[in-house]
């Protein structure tokens, strides 16, 4: 993941991207860290694993 200061909203957000070596796909980008971020955290509590007050949430 990197973050590009190139690339800012109009609220001052960097956008950020993810990219992996082991596709042939370019980066995926994000229109801010809070937003990939996010992303991270939900496909985490998406994992087949026993229920957590985070889930709820």
């Amino acid at each position: 993941m990197f973050l590009d200061p190139g690339d800012v909203d109009e609220r001052g957000e960097w956008a950020a991207y993810d990219m992996f070596s082991w596709t042939a796909m370019g980066p995926d980008r994000y229109d801010s860290f809070y937003e990939k971020m996010y992303d991270f955290y939900a496909g985490f509590h998406a994992l087949d694993r026993p229920q957590c007050q985070t889930q709820c949430e």
